[in-house]
């Protein structure tokens, strides 16, 4: 069987990342509840794509160009998004990834992610997370995932 994170699981990931503006947290914090608790709201994220989302969390100064080309001033769609991501990691993410972010930042319902409403929080939980990454969540989660596959094949 797959590893996977429930959708409102990886929304809770991306909110957690974002500790250090407290307004911004508890602001996302209820829009993912409420996402959450919509029906249908099912959706899964799988471990590659988690994996592969964490590998754009690495290259978001690449990303925000990316997104400032394939985009208008008011921002970049959902289609526009994975380009700007094709174009930074080679993929783009998974469709459950792309509803996660675009339900979580799209503040103002118009469709399209902007600048501030997606890469600038990222950013922020980034610098709030400033500690040594030799391990790192990317590492951890391949780490698992090995032990996983292991053990199913075993």
């Amino acid at each position: 069987s797959e590893l996977v994170l429930e959708g409102p699981e990886f929304m809770n990931f991306l909110v957690s990342f974002i500790t250090a503006d407290r307004t911004l947290y508890k602001k996302l914090s209820e829009r993912a509840q409420k996402l959450g608790s919509r029906k249908p709201s099912h959706f899964s994220v799988s471990l590659e794509e988690f994996l592969e989302f964490h590998e754009l969390l690495e290259n978001l100064e690449a990303l925000e160009v990316a997104m400032s080309v394939v985009g208008s001033k008011e921002g970049v769609s959902q289609e526009e998004f994975g380009r700007a991501a094709k174009a930074v990691v080679g993929r783009r993410p998974g469709e459950s990834v792309v509803k996660a972010l675009f339900g979580l930042f799209d503040a103002n319902g118009d469709g399209k992610l902007a600048k501030g409403e997606f890469v600038e929080a990222m950013k922020l939980g980034r610098r709030s997370m400033d500690m040594p990454r030799n391990l790192g969540v990317l590492e951890f989660m391949k780490k698992i995932y090995e032990c996983a596959k292991y053990e199913i094949v075993d």
